[in-house]
């Protein structure tokens, strides 16, 4: 029997994914839609439970949806696939995602790098001379810029040039990028600034999202207070589902799960960014958020 182990930062009640309400049904959820179809599964936490060899010195798990302290400790687990949401640094395991997916999904200058006919005009600054000059070379009166690895909107600032400069720390490197106006919205689908991530695993559509920022925000991260209605594939505009179909077969050699935003403009649709650990849904929210869990179970189970 296979034996799947969902790897997250902490199991402790105050830590992520488990510090709400939210999240513990959605990574639940995932838990038992893997039982459901068969398989063993747990949670496990911590690089000092693994001992190598796919064996961890203890995991947790649960035949039906109790309080985190009601979870049963089972040592020495074997996993065949570690679903990582935590920072997994196990090497001799089959692991989702493989490395070399991790990262480019996960760095926003590697993702520049291979996708760059994609996205907006971008820089990679490695001091504030750079910074200056990166300033300079891109147009318009907003400018964007990013932490490479940041991810929920954090460490994004923009603004006026002034004002990104006031806001930035002095950690480099930086990525400098052109914005990009959203306000055009989609026809049919969202008014005003917006973005559109659509999740893909194993070179299929999952399904997605369409998010807005709060009132004066132009980040639609819902870490940032933004808003979100999950899409079924079949909602996602065709030319998005194209795009994101094409991005991913960059990745067709290897197992993966990931997420790929982006956000229509004037111009057309712009790639903003990958991210490597999409967060789930609890499956009570919606259908297509159901339907993700769903599909994922299933991509789950048949990665050998």
């Amino acid at each position: 029997m296979k034996t799947i182990v969902i790897f997250t930062r902490t199991i402790d009640p105050l830590g992520y994914p488990f510090n709400d309400k939210y999240h513990w049904d959605a990574y639940f959820d995932l838990l038992l839609a893997l039982k459901a179809r068969g398989v063993e599964a747990f949670f496990a936490t911590n690089n000092s439970s693994y001992k190598g060899a796919g064996v961890f010195s203890e995991a947790f798990t649960s035949e039906q949806k109790v309080k985190l302290s009601e979870l049963t400790k089972v040592c020495d687990v074997k996993a065949d696939l570690v679903f990582e949401k935590g920072g997994f640094s196990g090497k001799d395991v089959l692991v989702l995602n493989p490395e070399y997916v991790h990262k480019i999904t996960a760095s926003k200058s590697e993702t520049y790098t291979h996708f760059a006919k994609y996205q907006p005009m971008s820089i990679v600054v490695h001091d504030a001379a750079e910074l200056d000059q990166a300033f300079e070379a891109i147009a318009g009166d907003l400018i964007v810029v990013k932490e490479p690895e940041s991810n929920g909107g954090r460490a994004v600032q923009i603004g006026s040039r002034e004002a990104v400069k006031l806001a930035l720390s002095s950690v480099y490197p930086l990525i400098v990028q052109e914005f990009i106006d959203t306000s055009v919205g989609v026809a049919g689908l969202v008014d005003g600034i917006h973005d559109i991530r659509v999740k893909i695993g194993g070179g299929k559509i999952f399904g997605g999202m369409v998010r807005q920022p709060a009132p004066g925000e132009y980040r639609a991260n819902l870490a940032q207070g933004g808003s979100a209605r999950h899409l079924a594939p079949e909602e996602i505009p065709a030319d998005v589902s194209a795009l994101a179909l094409e991005i991913d077969c960059f990745f067709e050699k290897y197992p993966r799960y990931y997420a790929i935003d982006f956000a229509n403009t004037l111009t057309g649709w712009k790639l903003i960014e990958l991210n490597s650990k999409p967060g789930l849904a609890p499956v009570s929210i919606s259908e297509p958020a159901k339907r993700v869990t769903e599909e994922l179970a299933d991509y789950l189970i048949h990665i050998s």
